[in-house]
């Protein structure tokens, strides 16, 4: 059996974890903290931003600056060799009650997407000097399956796919 992940314990997981690759590192989240897989070493470790279960990281993405991390409370970036160091957000980021908020881990130059479900809602985020700040906010009144970037950034709902920033819609 091929086990070169096995520093990442996935039975201590209670949710499915968000992954992407930022230069040569593997990044998951996960209640632990934040695993970090090295392509380069073949290793792995934690980074943990502190002991109780309201730490847990939830959701990711990769910008140019590194990875920006959820986790429904704060929010953190993550640097390879800098390690982890809280950031703070603009009151303006919406966090929905009784939604499920999820960063995407796709990007688009220094923007971000956080998606509100079942509300429906896009927040289009960057990062300036340590602070996450809002740029804009779409309604889909839809849920919000994935965001994905194939040369245009598309929004997959549960009844339709939508290019932002063109008029070009794919109903499914």
């Amino acid at each position: 059996t091929l086990n070169l992940l096995s520093a990442y314990d996935y039975k201590k997981e209670t949710q499915s974890p968000s992954m992407a690759l930022c230069g040569d590192e593997l990044v998951v989240t996960s209640r632990q903290g934040l695993f970090v897989w090295s392509t380069k070493t073949m290793k792995g470790s934690y980074f943990k931003v502190g002991q109780s279960a309201s730490t847990a990281l939830t959701s990711l993405s990769v910008t140019g600056s590194g990875v920006v991390i959820f986790n429904m409370a704060n929010w953190y970036l993550y640097q390879a060799g800098k390690g982890i160091q809280k950031l703070t957000a603009d009151s303006s980021i919406q966090i929905e009650k009784d939604n499920a908020v999820k960063l995407q881990t796709a990007s688009s130059n220094d923007t971000i997407y956080l998606v509100t479900n079942p509300a429906g809602t896009l927040q289009k985020l960057v990062l300036e000097n340590n602070r996450v700040k809002r740029v804009d906010k779409i309604d889909y009144h839809d849920y919000i399956n994935s965001v994905i970037r194939d040369g245009n950034v598309w929004v997959n709902t549960r009844n339709k796919s939508i290019a932002i920033g063109t008029d070009e819609v794919i109903s499914n």
